[in-house]
């Protein structure tokens, strides 16, 4: 059943409310996350407005207007549809805040756009381990990832795609967007894991790799729960 919630202080600033709406269960605090991010902005000057696109995190949902007078958000559900909920674009802020903070990178949380580019070598899609790399981008268009090849061998070409294509097409990588510039994700396939589930590492600029906060997220993801 879809539960809803509202800001109330929009009102104030000669602003109409917003109303989000979650189909799905919902991350514990991330309604109270969205709607004071909402109420800040708006206090701040903002003024948003019926069809247009805001970015929330990496995703970008779309203002409506409801019938109650309030403004929704709508989020993509395929590359062409839309519907007023929130659940997929905070649930992907919640997995990214909590991948950054197993390593201690939350205040360096970069959020990319999903129109933005990356860069894909071929061979790389066929590794038992895949390689996320983020360097400085080149232009705004581009987001800084690439997907790499962990093989050593003559690689083949590369080519562009943005990040909501690779997130359609592995989106176990999602939770990996928001880190920083010089960071380095080497992602073990489930098939070659001892829990049956993808396992990270993550390195930074020179070459170290950062290990998980005990009895974070990202432990569980990168050791496993204890009785694995």
């Amino acid at each position: 059943m879809a539960e809803s919630f509202r800001t109330t202080s929009c009102a104030s600033h000669g602003h109409p409310e917003f109303t989000i709406l979650f189909t799905e269960p919902r991350l514990p605090g991330m309604e109270n996350w969205l709607l004071s991010y909402l109420e800040s902005t708006v206090a701040a000057g903002t003024r948003y407005h019926p069809g247009e696109t805001i970015r929330i995190g990496w995703n970008l949902v779309r203002v409506r207007g409801r019938d109650d007078g309030t403004l929704g958000l709508a989020e993509r559900t395929d590359a062409q549809t839309w519907a007023e909920q929130i659940d997929r674009t905070l649930r992907d802020v919640w997995y990214q805040r909590e991948v950054a903070a197993g390593v201690g990178l939350t205040d360096r949380l970069d959020f990319p756009g999903e129109d933005q580019r990356v860069t894909i070598s071929s061979c790389g899609l066929e590794s038992p381990v895949l390689v996320l790399a983020r360097t400085e981008p080149d232009d705004s268009e581009s987001s800084g990832w690439s997907v790499e090849c962990f093989e050593d061998h003559a690689h083949r070409s590369s080519y562009y795609t943005t990040l909501l294509e690779l997130a359609t097409a592995m989106p176990f990588a999602v939770q990996f967007f928001a880190l920083p510039v010089a960071t380095t994700v080497l992602i073990e396939s489930p098939e070659i894991t001892p829990t049956g589930t993808i396992r990270p590492h993550i390195v930074d600029a020179e070459g170290v790799e950062l290990s998980p906060v005990p009895g974070s997220y990202l432990d569980y993801l990168v050791n496993g729960s204890p009785a694995d």
